[in-house]
């Protein structure tokens, strides 16, 4: 860490941005005046208007602790604790994925099949929420939906962790349950109960993880993005054996990534009223499949 000094907010915004820049984040404008407004409790306004003002030394020091680590490419979401989904705001740090825009997809056509749908007998949706990381989708469909209860899955403790903190955050933790475990295991005491069945499985084929973005190939949470050779092992999963999980009539509904969707429907063979989504970029992002009645 390079010495501590005082400098005024005008130097801290020039060194921020030259070494952001530095390091070819194309954002280093903007990245240096929000770390600099973490550290100062300023939003960009006050930034602006107080340019001449002294950082402390401790707010310095711990400034270029930031930049230090997003020198390294460390997600600015983990420097920030936090990220946006769907209007909410989520905790994240290292141990847990980032959630996207891309995941907010397959929330909104989830929301849509539950608008569309009689209510179950018994006044409420039953969700299973299957590597539900931070939690975004459970929590947000939870949220928004005030007679939804999820069961929610990781394989890992640490990502669970996030998610009942998330959950908490947003008042939805009496209508959460949280399992720890590997794929539809935690789920399989449950078999027939489910009314949809929700997943942002890792669907990265192996051999393409070492071309991602250093952010995220360097970072985040490998269980969260590796899905085997092809892609398709915990979705070629999630298609055949989430079918017991579901009533009849129940729901699939899946992110994958782009081009994926037409090996996807091939997978669900035996389900019916297949539905994939498009994301704005243009790309199949979202496949729905329905379980047959009888």
């Amino acid at each position: 860490m390079s010495e501590v000094q005082t400098v005024t907010i005008e130097e801290a915004l020039r060194q921020g941005s030259r070494r952001l820049r530095s390091v070819g984040l194309g954002s280093a404008d903007l990245e240096a005046s929000l770390l600099v407004g973490m550290v100062t409790g300023l939003n960009r306004l006050a930034l602006l208007t107080q340019t001449a003002t002294e950082l402390t030394p401790e707010q310095w020091a711990c400034l270029d602790a930031f930049l230090v680590r997003r020198e390294k490419h460390e997600p600015f979401q983990y420097l920030a604790g936090k990220q946006e989904f769907m209007s909410l705001e989520f905790e994240v740090g290292p141990g847990v994925l980032v959630p996207r825009p891309e995941t907010e997809h397959l929330v909104e056509a989830v929301l849509d099949r539950i608008a569309d749908s009689p209510r179950p007998e018994s006044g409420e949706w039953l969700l299973a929420d299957v590597g539900t990381g931070s939690g975004a989708i459970a929590v947000t469909l939870a949220s928004y939906v005030n007679d939804v209860r999820v069961v929610a899955t990781d394989l890992s403790p640490e990502a669970l962790e996030f998610a009942r903190r998330n959950a908490e955050r947003h008042g939805v933790a009496e209508r959460l349950e949280f399992r720890l475990g590997d794929g539809l295991a935690p789920l399989a005491d449950r078999a027939g109960e489910f009314d949809i069945l929700v997943s942002n499985p890792p669907y990265i084929p192996t051999g393409e993880i070492a071309g991602l973005d250093p952010e995220v190939r360097d970072f985040e949470p490998r269980l969260a993005l590796d899905g085997g050779e092809d892609g398709l092992a915990i979705l070629g999963i999630l298609a055949r054996d989430g079918l017991s999980l579901v009533k009849p009539g129940g729901w699939l509904a899946v992110e994958v990534m782009a081009g994926q969707a037409p090996r996807v429907e091939h997978l669900l063979a035996s389900w019916r009223d297949i539905d994939v989504i498009k994301d704005l970029q243009g790309h199949q992002r979202v496949v729905l499949a329905r379980r047959p009645q009888g």
